[in-house]
């Protein structure tokens, strides 16, 4: 579950005032009712906190959800003509075999 970063302050203000979990927990159940964080959640995300002094993510390792590079048009039509190569190449060997490649 996703929280939102306005769960998240109240998450850190809240274990400050009550430095209890299960107790932060309930005070948010009864704001916020079945879209309330679990005990673990409450507690990472307060701890996270007391580390880095931020409510914000930490920077995941591995591949970005996002392009950061540009692709040039040489290399799509690389690409592209590569494909149409291939699928030529197993319709023509195992008979329309060719969904692989997509």
């Amino acid at each position: 579950m996703s929280v939102s970063k306005n769960i998240r302050i109240k998450i850190v203000l809240l274990m400050a005032k009550f430095e209890s979990a299960t107790v932060v927990q309930r005070k948010l159940s009864a704001k916020f009712g079945k879209n309330t964080p679990g005990l673990t959640c409450i507690k990472d995300t307060f701890e996270r906190f007391c580390e880095t002094g931020t409510i914000e993510d930490r920077e995941r390792s591995g591949r970005p959800s996002e392009i950061t590079e540009s692709i040039s048009k040489e290399t799509l039509c690389n690409v592209f003509s590569n494909i149409s190569k291939r699928m030529d190449l197993c319709i023509s060997v195992d008979g329309n075999h060719f969904e692989h490649l997509l």
